[in-house]
């Protein structure tokens, strides 16, 4: 007799600027300021031994970043898009939505297995 264990990983989307990890991009930040646009991604880091996801970078406001918990209205559409990007991407790799959510709109969460 056997014992098989199933586990399930969870992973949220969070979102993360990037422009630390591109050249160019932490070049524009020294030239234009830490408070304009910086570039972001957004990022699934599964609760197991799966890989962590990361989206395509994108531009938005950097003091829109943290505090926005309610849906998106002028930079939206473009953010949006990302998102239902990055949403594609995790489907593809295995993982289902799950009803619950994070503090902000973005945090959708996942799990897997």
């Amino acid at each position: 007799m056997s014992t098989e264990y199933v586990t399930t990983e969870t992973l949220e989307i969070t979102l993360e600027e990037v422009d630390k990890h591109y050249l160019r991009a932490a070049l524009s930040v020294a030239f234009n300021g830490a408070y304009g646009e910086g570039t972001f991604h957004f990022v699934g880091r599964p609760s197991g031994t799966s890989p962590v996801v990361r989206g395509e970078p994108f531009a938005m406001m950097r003091s829109r970043a943290d505090e926005d918990t309610g849906e998106p209205n002028d930079w939206g559409d473009a953010l949006k898009s990302h998102l239902h990007d990055f949403d594609e991407t995790l489907r593809h790799e295995g993982w289902t939505l799950a009803p619950t959510r994070g503090p902000h709109w973005w945090s959708l969460r996942y799990t897997k297995g």
